[in-house]
């Protein structure tokens, strides 16, 4: 049975769609509570330790190749990048931008296992 007025009708669309929100989240999050369960996902409930600074050559190549890719792709909103870190946390095959204010240079995130794989020549 539908609602024959407008307001009703605008209503009953309404709980529809959030009816349909609540049920896809919490879907989502069984199915992930299975996988921490089950250990294919890493929970962590305490804070995630600040990434540890890039120093050294190594870095300081890392660290002119993805200014120069900055260049070659023209990405000036984000503002040069300055430095480097290493981050357990971070995935190996993404590399991030992290800012430490709004009108800061952006910092390259990378992964820390990476440290011992990437050699300076490479």
């Amino acid at each position: 049975m539908l609602p024959a007025t407008c307001p009703s009708l605008a209503y009953f669309a309404f709980l529809g769609v959030a009816g349909f929100f609540v049920l896809l989240w919490g879907g989502l999050e069984t199915i992930a509570g299975l996988l921490i369960h089950e250990g294919a996902l890493e929970y962590h409930t305490e804070p995630l330790p600040p990434p540890e600074p890039g120093s050294g050559p190594q870095d300081e190549n890392i660290l002119a190749m993805a200014r120069e890719l900055q260049h070659r792709v023209k990405r000036p909103k984000f503002g040069e990048i300055t430095s480097l870190a290493w981050s357990e946390y971070q995935p190996w095959y993404w590399a991030g931008l992290k800012r430490k204010g709004i009108r800061k240079p952006p910092t390259l995130l990378l992964f820390a296992g990476l440290r011992e794989r990437i050699g300076a020549e490479e």
